[in-house]
């Protein structure tokens, strides 16, 4: 979270020396009520933030409430001597709140005053607002004699942006693992449609063999009940044979007997034959009608097991295609992420040029302003006592327009800066939509898919119930028959029929063996693909981990640079503040000037003078102090060293050369975790 604060003081120009001419002119400036002008500009990741609203307070001062504007721009005035409380508020950020005392001397309160800050905001996630140091001023501005300005409270901002970074990077962290257990959610829900996939191809697989049994079992009666009817066909001619024979030998004893009775006997055989005749042919047309009717129901239920395996194949090829496509979908969302990745690292390089352009054309701009202000001295220098003094005020005035100019020229370079930063935040939040997009989609598809699943499976279960249905009614005609043919010839085919059934037994016997191996063989392929799919899963989600990480260290590294950068130029400007002060001091006697700071580190160390391995000291100077960090190591010695102004500047040097504080402490713990081995 930063703060970045500056006032704009008023001190005499060089300009003086262009209006000398009109000192015979000039009139004396009537006396007024002096105040406070404050401007700034509230942001968001860079990015300007309208609509903010600013309730401004004060015991004894009329309540204020302003907006920021589309650009994210504010301006107001505060009364001198109050101490106000200026609250900046909108829906969806964290509220900030300012302290300001316009308290001044009492001879100084006629001036004009104007003092600049802006506020960068940061989303309210995971209830990071309710955290105890949100709640708490962010900074405490009052007037300071010395530089006759107003100014801020270093330390105290210092410490307020310390708590409240830990209270921000608490929050982040609570977001990620929301993140995370959303991530989770979804991977539960793609395992659990992957685990009912494999359920309903388990159940067809299941179905499939429950219908080959069926048709097994149908062959199995058909030709139980051909053999039976052949049996019976049999016994039937077998018992003609005997019938005939007796026949043939009453025949051949009535003979014997007299000749009347031959005619009658005659007659008689001739009515039996003729009898046994019809008998037989009514038992042959009941043979071929059941053998009819039982080639009519095997075609049936072979047509059934047909359209079964039919609507088996269909709901497969189904299934297959619908794996096909998800496979599909998800090769494109690794590829938009792969492809997001590489944008967003294109994006990152082309954002460090321009910071680095940036940060140069503003050096530039710095040491031309500096050369202006010191020839602006050395024509000063030259105007008289008397119209320095009878020309103050214009010369206030200009100076003012002066420094707005220059003011407004720094705002314009900041607002570049932040479309900059606001053009990189949309790239980075239409990939991210278009992440969700691709979520949202795969979500859609796994619940199309469970449907059409659903819809399959109800179309195999109606026909399986059907195939049963009619199996249990040919099952049932059938028994009927085989009743009325069993208690016919039971007698005769009791031997024969104990033969069948341990036949059918064995038989039986080596299908569910076969059955089983099947069986066995399918779910250790199912169990060797679960593997197979849990381990993609979990490469897929370490790539997926790697990524997020690997863009979160290249942010958290812009992000310290951006710091770096932003506090370099702030000192920058500090300095050329305080020489513009202490000359202007020089030359007319009234404003003090500030002891000058250098951001330069220490002289050179003496190796001969540090023994092997790490050594730490600290050294105090009048406006600095200074840790210093001396790693030695196979007669190679690195100087580290963290310097510290009291006007709250913070400096990183590895051997003069300046660096970042996350290189620092990550350089010293390497350095003394490779000693420590």
């Amino acid at each position: 979270m930063n703060h970045s604060f500056s006032s704009l003081k008023r001190p005499v120009s060089g300009v003086a020396v262009l209006i000398a001419c009109f000192i015979l002119l000039s009139t004396a400036v009537s006396a007024q009520m002096g105040f406070v002008r404050v401007m700034g500009k509230a942001r968001q990741n860079g990015a300007p933030l309208s609509n903010v609203t600013i309730s401004i307070s004060a015991p004894g001062a009329p309540a204020q409430t302003v907006a920021s504007k589309d650009n994210g721009t504010y301006d107001f005035n505060l009364v001198l001597q109050k101490n106000y409380t200026i609250t900046f508020t909108k829906y969806g950020v964290v509220t900030k709140v300012v302290e300001f005392n316009t308290t001044v001397p009492g001879d100084m309160t006629d001036i004009i005053f104007e003092n600049e800050f802006s506020l960068d905001f940061i989303e309210d996630i995971a209830g990071v607002s309710q955290d105890n140091s949100m709640n708490k001023p962010v900074a405490k501005l009052s007037y300071n004699p010395t530089y006759e300005d107003f100014v801020h409270d270093a330390n105290y901002s210092r410490q307020i942006k310390e708590e409240q970074t830990l209270a921000k990077r608490a929050s982040e962290e609570l977001k990620r693992q929301q993140d995370r257990a959303r991530l989770d959610s979804l991977n539960k829900i793609w395992n659990d449609s992957l685990v009912n996939a494999k359920d309903r191809e388990a159940k067809l697989t299941a179905l499939r063999a429950e219908q080959e049994k069926a048709r097994k079992d149908s062959l199995a009666r058909a030709q139980q009940q051909a053999q039976l009817a052949a049996a019976a066909a049999a016994r039937e001619k077998a018992q003609q044979d005997s019938i005939a024979r007796a026949q043939a030998e009453a025949l051949r004893m009535q003979e014997i007997a007299a000749f009347r009775e031959k005619s009658r006997l005659d007659s008689l055989a001739k009515v039996e034959r003729e009898k046994q005749r019809q008998d037989s042919l009514t038992t042959a047309r009941a043979a071929a009608a059941a053998k009819a009717k039982a080639e009519e129901e095997a075609r049936l239920q072979e047509k059934n097991r047909q359209d079964s395996l039919a609507a088996v194949a269909k709901a497969e090829t189904e299934r297959k295609r619908l794996e096909a496509e998800e496979k599909i979908r998800l090769e494109l969302l690794v590829k938009q992420r792969q492809d997001s990745t590489t944008r967003a690292e294109a994006a990152l390089k082309i954002r460090q040029k321009e910071i680095a352009d940036s940060t140069q054309r503003a050096t530039a701009a710095l040491a031309l302003q500096q050369a202006e202000a010191r020839k602006q001295q050395e024509l000063m220098e030259k105007a008289t006592e008397k119209a320095r003094q009878d020309s103050m005020a214009l010369a206030a005035q200009q100076l003012k327009e002066r420094q707005k100019f220059v003011a407004d020229s720094t705002q314009k370079a900041a607002a570049d800066l932040e479309a900059r930063k606001s053009l990189e935040k949309a790239q980075l939040a239409a990939l991210e939509k278009a992440r969700v997009d691709s979520v949202k989609r795969a979500e859609v598809a796994l619940a199309e898919e469970k449907t059409r699943m659903a819809a399959a499976a109800k179309v195999a279960e109606k026909a399986r119930q059907d195939s049963v249905q009619s199996a249990i009614a040919a099952e049932k005609t059938r028994n009927a028959e085989l009743a009325l043919q069993r208690e016919q010839s039971r007698k005769d085919s009791v031997a024969r029929a104990e033969r069948e059934r341990s036949e059918a037994i064995a038989l039986k016997t080596r299908n569910d063996s076969i059955a089983k191996a099947e069986s066995e063989l399918k779910a250790q392929q199912e169990a060797e693909a679960k593997v197979k799919a849990e381990q993609e899963r979990k490469e897929l989600l370490a790539q997926e981990k790697a990524r997020q990480d690997s863009i979160y260290l290249a942010q958290q590294a812009l992000a310290e640079q951006v710091e770096a950068d932003r506090k370099a130029k702030a000192y920058a400007e500090i300095e050329a503040k305080k020489q513009l002060l202490s000359k202007t001091s020089e030359a007319g006697g009234e404003i003090k000037t500030a002891p000058k700071v250098s951001a330069a580190p220490v002289a050179k160390i003496v190796d001969s003078d540090y023994k092997e391995g790490v050594t730490e000291e600290k050294l105090a100077e009048s406006n600095r102090n200074i840790q210093r960090i001396v790693v030695k190591k196979d007669g190679t010695t690195v100087v580290y060293q963290k310097v510290v102004y009291n006007y709250g500047g913070v400096f990183f040097f590895k051997d003069d050369i300046s660096i970042t504080q996350s290189t620092f402490d990550q350089e010293i713990k390497q350095a003394k975790a490779s000693l420590n081995k």
